[in-house]
Parts: structure tokens; C-alpha cells; sequence
């Protein structure tokens, strides 16, 4: 019963948070001012009339639709990966606990998106769509930018994946894992150190892989 009321707390939370995302993502978006602006689905639609060719194109990962089916893989392929560690370190848990920690830490990525938003809208000028879309505050392609250091485009993702946000997620991560576990914040460093952090560095490489051989 108490297991059934978790999953009940998981679908209602996570619900309302992919929703504040849509609702604070329309809104902002819609303040951007037109050198700034992105593309709605709508309008990929009419560029491209094929599933294959619109979700290809990297402005749909920043319409409505897109972030959301991105959040969805993210955080379900982190709460398997989270859920396979700490069965292999012993502990006795669930996936719907696992999944309600990782949902629990997301919400830090929200605050990031407002703060890159405000920050677009407040200092316009400076934004095309195409710096727009590759943009990631206090991250390493942020801190680069503003030093006014060149990089190959390749990187973009790469360093706008390493920033403050993320190490502050994995914070909320250990943090969430020592209270479903009942363990100390060493034992919580090392599942995250070799569940997370080992894949989202994998992706990382990945990601970049492909952009240099497309580049």
C-alpha cells in the first residue's frame, strides 16, 4: 500500500513539474525578442513533414514537446541506472524510490532554464537563435564566451553540459540517495560517483563524438 502511494506521489509530482516547465517555458520564450526567437513545432512542421526530419533538427529540443520527451528519457534512464547500482551495492530499495530521488534532484534544472531565459530577455541584443539554442549559464561555454575565447562548435554541448547547475544536481543526488538509503554521504558520494556521473560523461563523449564528425 505504502509502495502504491509512493508511485501515486511520483505520477502526480512529476506531472505538475513537466507542466510548470511548459507553462515557464511558453512564457519566457514568448518574451524573447525576435532576433532571439526559436521555432515552435508548429513551424518545424512546415519546414519538414516528417517525424525523422523534425525531431533531426535541434530546434525542436528547445519547443514544448521536445523538452519534455527529453526529461522523460533523462530522468528515466538515470533512475535504471541509479536503481542498478545500489541493487549491486547492496541496498534495498525500489525503482519508484530511485525515480522519485532523481525527480526530487531534476527540479534544480528548472531554476537553471528561468535563470537562461531572464538572462536571454534581459541582455537581447547580444542573442541570435543559433547562440540562443547553444546557450547554458554558468557553464564552461558561458565562462569562455565572456572571456572571449574561440572553441571549435563541436564542444558546445560538452561544455555547456559541465556547469554550476549540474554539480549542484549532483549534490541533490547524493543528498536524496543517503535518505532513501539510510546511509552516510560517503557511501552516497561513491554510488553516485560510479552510477551517474560514469554514464553522463559517456553521453558526453558520445555527443561530442558525432559533432566532430559532423563538423
Amino acid at each position: 500500500m505504502v509502495l502504491k502511494n509512493i508511485r501515486h506521489w511520483i505520477f502526480y509530482l512529476f506531472f505538475i513539474y513537466l507542466l510548470i516547465w511548459i507553462l515557464v517555458h511558453n512564457y519566457l520564450t514568448s518574451q524573447f525578442p525576435d532576433n532571439a526567437k526559436l521555432p515552435t513545432l508548429k513551424d518545424l512542421w512546415k519546414h519538414d513533414k516528417t517525424i525523422k526530419g523534425i525531431v533531426n533538427d535541434i530546434s525542436f529540443w528547445s519547443t514544448s514537446f521536445g523538452i519534455v520527451i527529453y526529461i522523460w528519457f533523462e530522468v528515466i534512464i538515470v533512475s535504471l541506472t541509479l536503481f542498478a547500482f545500489s541493487k549491486l551495492f547492496k541496498y534495498v530499495t525500489s525503482f519508484s524510490k530511485c525515480l522519485l530521488v532523481v525527480i526530487a534532484a531534476h527540479n534544480i534544472f528548472l531554476l537553471q532554464h528561468i535563470f537562461e531565459c531572464l538572462f536571454v530577455i534581459k541582455n537581447a541584443q547580444y542573442f541570435n537563435i543559433v547562440r540562443r539554442e547553444n546557450f547554458s549559464l554558468f557553464s564552461i561555454s558561458f565562462f569562455l564566451n565572456e572571456a572571449k575565447v574561440s572553441f571549435n562548435t563541436a564542444f558546445y554541448y560538452a561544455f555547456g553540459v559541465i556547469n554550476v547547475f549540474e554539480f549542484i544536481y549532483w549534490g541533490l543526488l547524493i543528498f536524496f540517495t543517503m535518505k532513501i538509503h539510510h546511509t552516510n554521504s560517503a557511501n552516497a558520494i561513491r554510488l553516485i560517483s560510479f552510477s551517474y556521473i560514469p554514464i553522463l560523461f559517456l553521453w558526453i563523449i558520445t555527443v561530442t563524438f558525432i559533432n566532430l564528425m559532423n563538423s
